[in-house]
């Protein structure tokens, strides 16, 4: 169990919450298409714990880059978190199809499927 946690951490790396304002996370609208903030903040947003709320900041990575592989694998990753097997998958295969050589891709990809015994 612990190497399984470990694939999910991985993916996410420790950093500092970027403010972007003093309204609240989820009154607050995202206004930079910096997507390294973006991304930083969402990763931060995880490590808080509002989960929710950083989706919407890979979210926002994915329509400036559709193919930001690490918005696609940090998204999927959110979601197994969340317990949402089958949306962590579809991001998985998104960025397998953009690089079928990803590993941390296809071993998340294989974590969800076991969550989901397959």
């Amino acid at each position: 169990m612990i190497f399984i946690q470990s694939v999910i951490i991985i993916s996410f790396f420790l950093v500092s919450l970027i403010e972007f304002g003093g309204a609240d996370a989820q009154e607050q609208e995202i206004v930079t298409n910096d997507t390294s903030a973006l991304m930083e903040k969402g990763l931060a947003l995880v490590d808080l714990g509002q989960h929710e709320e950083a989706i919407r900041y890979f979210d926002k990575v994915i329509a400036i880059d559709p193919n930001d592989v690490d918005a696609l694998i940090n998204k999927g990753s959110t979601f197994i978190i969340l317990g949402k097997y089958e949306e962590a998958i579809k991001y998985y295969d998104k960025v397998l199809a953009i690089d079928p050589n990803n590993a941390l891709a296809s071993g998340n990809k294989g974590l969800a499927n076991d969550y989901l015994d397959r």
